[in-house]
């Protein structure tokens, strides 16, 4: 069982810091835009009931295409205002691979990804060690 948790755990690390590498790629070679929130997509999380809200937002690229994008991390009640500004970073050779450029969107699924495969990983070695 506990070479399960060192795998999972490596895995977890591994995608984390994966992620964590495009996000740096993505802000090194990335384009600001001006974007607005146009709708909103409200999505379910499974049994509990809980549903979080996915802003979805256009922009214009530099060269005048309009794109429009999902949130990558969701809010659960938040209502975003309609037209309300945000600010996008994307990439300008593919725009539909484009963020919110804020922390939250940025960062939080490479630190859960990473933080939780390297929690797995200390608990079992911690186990391992102590057996």
């Amino acid at each position: 069982m506990l070479i399960v948790f060192l795998l999972g755990g490596a895995l977890g690390l591994g995608i984390g810091l994966w992620l964590a590498g495009q996000t740096c790629s993505l802000i090194r070679r990335g384009a600001h835009a001006q974007g607005r929130y146009v709708d909103t997509q409200w999505r379910g999380s499974g049994s509990g009931g809980e549903v979080s809200q996915y802003g979805q937002i256009e922009f214009q690229t530099a060269q005048g295409r309009i794109v429009r994008f999902s949130s990558r991390v969701g809010a659960l009640g938040q209502r975003q205002n309609s037209g309300a500004p945000v600010p996008v970073l994307y990439d300008p050779a593919n725009p539909d691979d484009a963020v919110v450029n804020s922390f939250v969107e940025l960062w939080m699924p490479a630190i859960i990804f990473g933080g939780v495969g390297a929690a797995w990983m200390i608990a079992a070695t911690i186990a391992l060690i102590l057996a």
